[in-house]
């Protein structure tokens, strides 16, 4: 958070930097600014300025110049590709390719090393051991990888990243292109797409829930048999409810109480109450085990139920009005 300022790194504007310490000495101002921090007892070039207080005599005199602001961006250039040992082209092509990710996130950095895996891959086992990794790991930044955070109430958490859901389905499609013979994959793709049913038709996204449907009918004709997409979606939820880790149960409950406040919202009260229903039953379920051992629901539960639906009525309030 500190060296990227948020979720990703502003890719245009650090890449149009000079690569190396000595051009950028060059540039206007530059030198007398970084001879001004040493005088000030710091190293100019360590990350730690990245973290300086607003009222440092550093950080004020590093942010009332445009050689300061360029400063600040060498910085957090330097330290991605010298202490993260990130090549930023290369993150850059992997949001061209897969899509906003957050590189706070394990799942970008996964998908990075990865990418790299792939392309010095020599035989089918590597690439396809690489392709693997990419699109689980992009699966799982669908399921938890944006961040919702509120400082005030000590609000942390993961929550579904679902502007990624084609680049996801590209991932999963590039790779049974390369390996049409591998079931394994076929299969891991039909388990995606009705977890991406269900979680989609959460979010109230009833265009891409009526798109994936139709996707699951045309490439998985054995799993629709017939089945309307409402009788499609029961399945899909009472299959989410077993096995199910506390970042895919928070993400479940607060999308269903999303829904509620959202229909609510609407003066639909019947189907605001059905997904109440649907959260708590979720919730229910998720923490009945953990109510007796408080080391286990300490280490796996979700928070009280009314703080998820604060969460939830703040998404509902920064995404829409009425």
């Amino acid at each position: 958070q500190t060296v990227l300022g948020g979720a990703s790194p502003a890719y245009d504007r650090l890449l149009a930097l000079p690569a190396n310490r000595d051009d950028f000495m060059r540039e206007p101002g530059v030198r007398e600014l970084v001879n001004e921090i040493r005088g000030l007892g710091r190293n100019p070039w360590s990350a730690s300025v990245l973290q300086l207080p607003p009222d440092d005599p550093v950080a004020r005199r590093v942010a009332s110049s445009l050689a300061g602001n360029r400063y600040m961006d060498f910085i957090r250039r330097r330290t991605i590709e010298q202490l993260y040992k990130l090549d930023l082209p290369t993150m850059k092509q992997i949001r061209d390719d897969h899509g906003p990710l957050d590189w706070r996130l394990p799942q970008a950095h996964a998908i990075y090393w990865a990418t790299l895996s792939k392309r010095a891959a020599r035989d089918d086992f590597r690439r396809l051991a690489a392709d693997r990794m990419i699109f689980q790991s992009m699966q799982d930044a669908f399921r938890r990888g944006r961040i919702y955070e509120r400082g005030e109430n000590d609000v942390f958490a993961t929550v579904p990243n679902l502007d990624i859901l084609p680049y996801v389905q590209d991932a999963y499609q590039s790779a049974l292109e390369e390996f049409p013979d591998q079931d394994s994959v076929r299969n891991a793709y039909l388990n995606f797409m009705t977890e991406a049913v269900f979680i989609m038709y959460s979010y109230d996204r009833t265009e891409d829930v009526n798109r994936l449907f139709r996707e699951i009918g045309e490439r998985f004709p054995e799993a629709v048999e017939g089945r309307t997409a409402a009788q499609f979606l029961y399945q899909a939820m009472t299959s989410q409810l077993d096995g199910m880790s506390d970042s895919d149960a928070l993400s479940l409950v607060e999308g269903n109480l999303y829904q509620s406040l959202f229909w609510q919202s609407l003066g639909a009260p019947d189907r605001a109450a059905g997904f109440e229903r649907i959260a708590r039953i979720v919730y229910d379920r998720y923490m009945e085990p953990r109510r007796s051992n408080e080391e286990f629901a300490e280490r796996t539960g979700l928070p009280p139920l009314p703080r998820i639906r604060d969460m939830a009525r703040e998404r509902l309030q920064n995404e829409r009005s009425f």
